[in-house]
């Protein structure tokens, strides 16, 4: 349902901006050169992530012990 609604506000800021970038040229290049910055930081985080992964359960307690203690607050 909220798809459509998606898909019609997405395509009036593409066209608003190619309105905007044919008046203004040089936003056109500002956005270009500004979001391949953004993606490439993007992409040493993501990296920097994959390797450098800390994990999830940090605590004294192993995985098991702490499904065991969710479902036990969960079913009662």
């Amino acid at each position: 349902m909220c798809a459509l609604p998606d898909a019609i506000s997405i395509t009036l800021g593409v066209a608003g901006f190619g309105v905007v970038a044919q008046k203004f040229p040089l936003i056109e290049q500002a956005a270009r050169y500004i979001g391949s910055v953004f993606l490439f930081f993007y992409a040493v985080l993501s990296l920097k992530s994959a390797f450098y992964h800390r994990p999830r359960f940090a605590s004294t307690r192993s995985v098991s012990e702490f499904i065991e203690l969710k479902t036990k607050k969960f079913s009662g």
